[in-house]
């Protein structure tokens, strides 16, 4: 529990600026899950070196309570070809089973908001010798939407993650063998996979509102067209295609939050500004709530987008 006061002089806290009332007696309830008594990470090194196999690792890992560290991706490999990977994590479990409130700031006069302390490392994540024959981490959430617990939640999204298996399943089914020029390879790997998959939706949307545009809108939204029709999704620095699609991005996340971002100076809703909006969109699962309304937003059941379209051009 930290009082309001002690905050008083915080500009920012994971990049994100808090708005801190003048009035001591409010309280936020906080917990740095890597800054607690007990230190996990040397044992799990000392096993490094003590086991003859990825198995006595899970078997030792199985033998904790929980995970008093840093969080990591710990990915391993023996002699004998196994592989394995376990999540890290310490994690806190609230009274509070709502979603995606990992490394938020919550109302600490409320009990559902309380920490309840480290999540059991049994609720972890270790896998050895998935089907798919490999792992790839991206600083992305790998659990599942039906955990028990929060955890993960305020990770990198997933989109970079989703590329890096496509590659590594296509080099697999096609039999390669991967080399350490691969592995540059995919890190200097451009495509989004985000855009490669919206970018026909985006199309749809701009073809269905024409109508409404002049000779000379539609002549320049056809232009436009025609270079998202040749667009596969790869961000290179010289694609003029790419450019229209960021373009299409800046416009469109604008609209959807123009009247719903947070004046931490006025202590009000504001108009959205390009700080606050890269606060805004750089969040876990946003990515997900941008693919959800860009495709409603195509599918326009029963009008309603044009209604709502309408509706703003009239205010």
């Amino acid at each position: 529990m930290i009082s309001s006061e002690l905050l008083s002089d915080a500009q920012e806290l994971f990049g994100h600026k808090i708005p801190i009332k003048s009035d001591a007696s409010e309280y936020f309830s906080f917990s740095w899950g890597g800054n607690y008594l007990g230190e996990s990470y040397l044992g799990i090194l000392e096993k490094f070196s003590s086991c003859k196999d990825i198995l006595c690792l899970k078997e030792y890992v199985k033998t904790l309570k929980e995970w008093r560290s840093m969080p990591a991706n710990i990915l391993s490999a023996d002699s004998s070809g196994n592989i394995g990977y376990f999540l890290a994590s310490p994690s806190m479990a609230l009274n509070n089973s709502s979603p995606y409130l990992s490394s938020s700031m919550l109302d600490g006069s409320i009990s559902d908001n309380d920490a309840l302390g480290i999540v059991p490392i049994q609720t972890l994540p270790f896998s050895i010798n998935p089907s798919k024959g490999f792992f790839a981490a991206a600083n992305n959430r790998v659990m599942p939407e039906n955990s028990k617990y929060d955890v993960g939640t305020s990770g990198t999204i997933t989109p970079r993650a989703t590329r890096i298996n496509e590659i590594l399943r296509a080099g697999i089914d096609d039999g390669r063998k991967f080399t350490n020029q691969d592995m540059i390879d995919i890190q200097n790997d451009v495509v989004d996979v985000v855009a490669r998959d919206l970018t026909p939706k985006i199309i749809q949307i701009c073809k269905s509102g024409m109508t409404e545009l002049s000779r000379d809108e539609v002549d320049s939204v056809e232009f436009m067209l025609d270079l998202l029709e040749a667009f596969d999704g790869k961000m290179s620095p010289d694609s003029i295609s790419a450019s229209v699609y960021n373009l299409w991005n800046y416009f469109f996340l604008n609209s959807l939050f123009i009247d719903l971002t947070f004046d931490h100076s006025k202590s009000e809703l504001s108009q959205i500004n390009d700080q606050n909006r890269i606060n805004l969109v750089d969040r876990s699962n946003f990515i997900d709530f941008y693919q959800k309304v860009v495709n409603d937003v195509a599918l326009n059941k029963e009008g309603k987008y044009e209604a709502i379209c309408r509706e703003s051009k009239q205010a």
